[in-house]
């Protein structure tokens, strides 16, 4: 027999199961210049998540986030490849760390 709750929270990918998690693929960054107070600066949202819901058998995990299938492959895209473009850039984050431990 179906749960009849998967319809009050379906799963976004497969929409077989009710949704347990949601995406947290960061899709968009906001900046606000002005703020009327300290609590509209303090309880801004900075970031803006895709929050698609999905269920266990379809979030896949990344070090405590939850990615849909379409931003799990768009991670993995994100990094680097070539060996000397990771070496390069390991390189240009040790010298960044080093010079502002001495400055």
């Amino acid at each position: 027999m179906n749960d009849p709750d998967i319809f009050k929270n379906p799963c976004g990918v497969c929409g077989k199961k009710s949704a347990t998690r949601l995406c947290d693929f960061i899709i968009d960054y906001h900046s606000t210049i002005f703020y009327r107070d300290f609590q509209d600066f303090k309880n801004q949202g900075r970031l803006e998540t895709c929050d698609l819901p999905m269920c266990d058998g379809c979030a896949t995990e990344h070090v405590g986030h939850d990615f849909c299938p379409q931003h799990e492959k768009l991670f993995h895209q994100l990094k680097l490849t070539d060996e000397k473009q990771i070496k390069a850039q390991f390189r240009q984050k040790a010298r960044y760390l080093f010079e502002s431990k001495e400055g």
